[in-house]
C-alpha cells in the first residue's frame, strides 16, 4: 500500500481571524473618516452638489405636499446659521458651515434680514425664488419658479 501525505495549506489559505478581519474593518474605517471630509476640501464642487440636491429634495417635498393636502406650506432658509426649515415637518436641516448663502425671496417672504421663505400653494405655483450656493470657486443656484412651483438648477 501506498502513502501520501498531504502537504500543509499555507497561512494564507486558511482564512482570517476574527481578530485580523476587525483589524482591516477598523483601518478602513479610520482612513474612511479621514479621507471623506478631506475630499470636501479638495472638490467643493462635491459638498455644493450634495447639499444644493438635498435642499432641492426639501423644496420638491413642499411642493408635493401642498398640492396633496390642499394646504400652502413653505421651506425657511437661515442664511446666516446656514440651516433650512420645513414648515410641516419643523425638522431643521444644517448645511456646511464654510459655504456662502445667497437667498433671493419676495419681500412678503423675508422673515428677518437673514432668513427668507419659498412657499407653496395647493394650486401648484409658489412665492418663487432663488438660492445660491457657493464655496471658493465652486458655485450652483436652485431657482423656484413662481408660476408652477418647479425647481431648477443652473
Amino acid at each position: 500500500m501506498v502513502s501520501h501525505t498531504i502537504p500543509s495549506r499555507p497561512a494564507f489559505e486558511k482564512g482570517l481571524t476574527l481578530v485580523e478581519l476587525l483589524v482591516v474593518l477598523l483601518v478602513i474605517s479610520a482612513v474612511t473618516t479621514i479621507a471623506v471630509p478631506a475630499m470636501s476640501l479638495v472638490f467643493p464642487s462635491l459638498q455644493i452638489s450634495a447639499t444644493a440636491e438635498e435642499l432641492s429634495s426639501a423644496l420638491r417635498s413642499e411642493r408635493i405636499a401642498a398640492t396633496r393636502t390642499r394646504r400652502p406650506t413653505h421651506l425657511e432658509i437661515d442664511v446666516e446659521n446656514k440651516s433650512f426649515r420645513s414648515s410641516r415637518r419643523g425638522i431643521t436641516t444644517s448645511m456646511p458651515k464654510d459655504l456662502e448663502i445667497v437667498l433671493k425671496v419676495a419681500r412678503s417672504e423675508r422673515v428677518n434680514e437673514t432668513i427668507g421663505r419659498i412657499a407653496f400653494y395647493p394650486d401648484g405655483t409658489s412665492t418663487g425664488g432663488s438660492i445660491t450656493l457657493s464655496q471658493n470657486s465652486a458655485k450652483t443656484q436652485l431657482s423656484v419658479d413662481w408660476f408652477d412651483g418647479r425647481i431648477g438648477k443652473e
